[in-house]
């Protein structure tokens, strides 16, 4: 066989792909296996296109509400471990955070992008800071119910929205590490995908 490129050279190679043969200078190796020039560049496009349509026709609706489904489960999942166990297990921040961001992806039938990746960080946010008020609304009404503070039981929850910024200064590195953590999760997992087309 002669290569389809240069008809002066015999080769015993063919294209994965299309089956033409190509010498050794013209296949490109991808997985140990040959290819032509001509179908390599049709795969580029082909996936440039694929990656292009990631990040149009969002449908946001659904992802925003997908998003903010998980978001509360990750909440009441906080507030769960931290009421029952007398915990606050900063891992849970992690577990809202890829929640979060795989649920915006299915809602938004499959796409990426910037747009994605702020609406995912904004719900993984509302999800860790919202398990935490809910878990200080929970300490204040049993210190109201004890006496320990004087408050009128209908403000306690503008109560804890306040004091929610004192209750973060309280905590550990570690824990705002973990929940640093989970918010760079939020925001990447949506992230459209990086391509290394060059070979």
């Amino acid at each position: 066989m002669q290569c389809q490129t240069h008809e002066d050279r015999k080769t015993e190679v063919v294209c994965k792909e299309c089956g033409k043969p190509i010498c050794e200078e013209c296949a490109v190796k991808l997985s140990d296996n040959p290819y032509c020039p001509l179908c390599v560049e049709k795969a580029k496009v082909t996936v440039t296109q694929a990656v292009d349509a990631m990040a149009g026709n969002v449908n946001w609706g659904r992802a925003a509400l997908f998003g903010a489904i998980v978001a509360g489960i990750g909440a009441a999942l906080w507030y769960a471990v931290g009421v029952w166990f007398n915990l606050q297990i900063g891992l849970v921040a992690i577990a809202i955070g890829w929640g979060v961001a795989n649920a915006v992806i299915l809602g938004s039938g499959g796409k990426r992008g910037i747009g994605l990746q702020i609406l995912s960080l904004l719900l993984t946010a509302a999800g860790i800071f919202g398990g935490l008020i809910v878990s200080l609304h929970h300490d204040l009404l049993q210190e109201i119910a004890k006496g320990t503070l004087q408050y009128p039981a209908d403000q306690a929850w503008l109560i804890s929205v306040l004091a929610l910024p004192f209750a973060l200064k309280e905590m550990g590195i570690i824990t705002w590490a973990i929940i640093g953590f989970g918010l760079y999760e939020g925001f990447v997992l949506p992230a459209m995908p990086k391509l290394k087309l060059d070979v």
